[in-house]
């Protein structure tokens, strides 16, 4: 430990309830050596006294009682940290005064009130016990009574003012965004209402798509993927779900929606293709429509749109390509159930393993069962292919190889010797004696009371090694650089833990009772391909009851109604609901936004870099 500084837990208890505590007297012997131990006892009393009570004064803990002849006696009155008394003698009043405080200092030594220097500690050491106790105060949620009355009327207002239906459906003219709450079917590719093709104006507008397509198009490279063509379009025309799996670069992406477009509309059949393609992020759904769109070329590259929150640019429904977000998906089956009007479903990086994807997999294999005309296709770099077509009903899988130029790999053992010298040996005996990283649980539950996530550090798996390898070699010969060295890299697991297996369901739950409210999450969530541990969903569900959003039959409370069709947190889109009803959305919803972050840069403990979001709000407030 640091100089000056020692461990001294609970002070105050321990020299309570030591055996030596308590109102008792010490009498002169040792009274010399102590005094050669502190020269300055009663200065030093003084300091500790006045450091541990916050107090200028000491007269009401340290009290002198002398008396005797020639030869001086004092009994010294300590009351803190508890009440004790020493005794000494002196030729004058000052040396017995000075002996028995030097008695005092030897007694606080022991008790560990004193440094290694016999130096005074800091107030909050010596109070540790209620400092850990007024931490533990601030760190927990504030707690507002609301009269019962006014809870009652809160009630009754959500009662009388329903989810508004009309509401939804004039978003959708603006933004297409997301048709819930009402019975219509609602287009998975326009957002508006749906109304099939009857069969004369199918006809008509299959003619305009190969007209289309006839128009000159730019010169592609060739692919990989593209030697699959017919085998691909082959095997998903016979099968209802086909997994593809292909390398990093084999053009799975972008060239295979194109060929079943394509393949409809030379087939005089373009009327009815209607093709959704789910992208794990926002960026990567953006960039691949605009490139199958330059790729089309100006025929067929106007039926190519793109959807993620708050943007999009959405095609005429029939023969169209949509790329989205995986939870923009989610909430069009909110309002298609069946996915009418689709006839394909790409969900592309479906080894990721996230929960919106786990999620949509129930939901599509729920939907192919009510929609025979529906066709699914799952595309993967890496991942457990087998195990992905046995959910499926051992579907066929289609393995593309990919071409990669030649990669060399740099482990962390090579790449120590370029560090130079000894620095380099440091660095590599800290990499071998780390300790191990489990991935047990990557993301916990810091806090019952609070219920704050938290990310954990980990190895990634074998399989994001090998996929952030191919990155290197896409275009050209490349390196990568792996900061970790080989034996390490055996030691991983070979797949990632599925992310519904390690983080709350709180959000997923809400989602789940929206498309099957007649099932109990659990029942929902156990017919997941990477079903969560019944504990997991029970807790959630207590942590969802508890805040008012389902009821004891796990049904969606009014108030559950409404925080499912916000995107936040179960608990902040509550806060969000209740300050339209107190007049105060402005202010929370800056703080909302403000604990919406990326969990890699903040969390709901850190109050403290919230603080700006929270003064800033007060402007709204006034």
């Amino acid at each position: 430990k640091a100089e000056g500084t020692m461990d001294c837990t609970n002070f105050v208890s321990a020299a309570q309830n030591s055996p030596r505590a308590g109102h008792r007297e010490v009498l002169d012997t040792g009274a010399a050596r102590a005094l050669t131990q502190f020269p300055q006892p009663k200065y030093l009393l003084s300091k500790v006294i006045q450091i541990a009570t916050s107090s200028a004064t000491v007269t009401d803990c340290v009290r002198y009682i002398t008396d005797g002849g020639s030869v001086k006696t004092c009994r010294l009155e300590l009351q803190w940290p508890s009440p004790m008394s020493f005794s000494a003698s002196g030729r004058r009043k000052s040396d017995a005064e000075r002996r028995a405080a030097a008695l005092a200092c030897q007694r606080l030594k022991e008790l560990g009130f004193l440094d290694k220097r016999n130096r005074p500690l800091t107030h909050a050491t010596y109070n540790q016990t209620a400092v850990k106790a007024l931490s533990m105060k601030e760190r927990r949620p504030t707690k507002l009574h609301i009269p019962s009355g006014l809870r009652q009327r809160i009630q009754e207002y959500l009662l009388q003012y329903p989810v508004s239906e009309a509401a939804h459906r004039d978003s959708l003219d603006i933004d297409a965004d997301l048709g819930l709450g009402y019975d219509t079917v609602v287009d998975a590719i326009t957002g508006r209402e749906y109304t099939a093709l009857g069969e004369a104006e199918a006809e008509r507008l299959s003619e305009q798509l190969r007209g289309m397509w006839e128009r000159s198009r730019p010169e592609l490279s060739q692919l990989p993927v593209d030697s699959q063509r017919e085998a691909l379009l082959s095997v998903i025309e016979e099968n209802r779900v086909v997994v593809v799996s292909g390398a990093t670069g084999c053009g799975k992406t972008t060239r295979i929606p194109q060929f079943i477009l394509e393949h409809y509309v030379t087939g005089g059949r373009g009327a009815v293709c209607n093709v959704v393609v789910t992208q794990p992020r926002r960026l990567s759904a953006v960039s691949v429509a605009q490139r199958v769109r330059e790729e089309l070329g100006s025929g067929l590259g106007r039926r190519v749109g793109y959807q993620v929150r708050l943007e999009s640019r959405l095609p005429p429904s029939g023969g169209a390509l949509l790329f989205c977000t995986v939870g923009v998906l989610l909430r069009k089956l909110q309002g298609n159930a069946r996915l009418e009007g689709l006839s394909h479903v790409l969900v592309d990086e479906v080894h990721e393993c996230d929960v919106n994807t786990d999620f949509l997999l129930v939901l599509l294999r729920q939907a192919l069962t009510v929609n025979p005309r529906l066709h699914l296709v799952l595309m993967s770099a890496t991942g457990d292919t087998q195990r992905l077509a046995r959910y499926f009903g051992d579907c066929p899988i289609v393995h593309v190889p990919g071409f990669l130029h030649p990669v060399t790999e740099h482990y962390l053992e090579d790449i120590l010797p370029a560090i130079g010298g000894s620095k380099g040996t440091r660095v590599s005996q800290q990499v071998t004696r780390a300790s191990p990283l489990t991935t047990a649980a990557l993301t916990v539950t810091v806090s019952l009371t609070i219920r704050v996530s938290c990310l954990d550090t980990v190895w990634v798996s074998r399989a994001n090694v090998w996929q952030r390898r191919g990155r290197a070699g896409r275009c050209q010969p490349g390196h990568v650089y792996h900061l970790f060295p080989r034996a390490r890299l055996q030691a991983m697991e070979e797949f990632q833990t599925p992310e519904i297996l390690r983080s709350p369901l709180d959000s997923v739950l809400l989602q789940a009772k929206l498309h099957a409210p007649d099932m109990t999450v659990g029942d929902f969530l156990s017919k997941a391909m990477n079903s969560p541990e019944p504990a997991a969903v029970s807790e959630a569900v207590r942590n969802l009851q508890e805040i008012g959003v389902l009821d004891e039959q796990e049904g969606l409370t009014v108030l559950g109604q409404r925080l499912a069709h916000i995107s936040s947190e179960p608990r902040l889109a509550k806060a969000i609901v209740l300050a339209c009803v107190f007049r105060c959305l402005s202010p929370v919803l800056a703080i909302v936004a403000c604990l919406t972050r990326e969990p890699f840069l903040n969390s709901l403990l850190n109050r403290t870099e919230v603080e700006v979001g929270v003064l800033w709000a007060g402007t709204g407030w006034e």
